[in-house]
Formats: C-alpha cells, sequence, structure tokens
C-alpha cells in the first residue's frame, strides 16, 4: 500500500473536487490499510461521509 500511496500524483489546480474528495478516501484507505498490516491499529477506522 505504501507504494501505491507514492504513486498518486500531487492533486492539480483544476482538478475535480470530487476527484479531490476520492483521492484524499483512496489515501485514508491505503494508510488505514497498512496500519492493519503492520498491527498497529487499535481501532476500526472507517470514516464515512
Amino acid at each position: 500500500s505504501q507504494y501505491m500511496l507514492d504513486q498518486l500524483p500531487p492533486p492539480s489546480n483544476d482538478e475535480d473536487p470530487l476527484a479531490t474528495k476520492l483521492r484524499a478516501r483512496f489515501r485514508d484507505l491505503l494508510t488505514s490499510l497498512r496500519a492493519n498490516a503492520e498491527g498497529t491499529a487499535g481501532t476500526e477506522n472507517v470514516k464515512t461521509g
């Protein structure tokens, strides 16, 4: 998952707000997956909204 995080390009200034939101959720998902894989997550960190 760290590799995938490193491959995400930075957001552009004219990026669609939905794309920005999806990018943030994808980053959060990968970060959560990485934390769970490393055994450092204590509780479920799923964000809604």
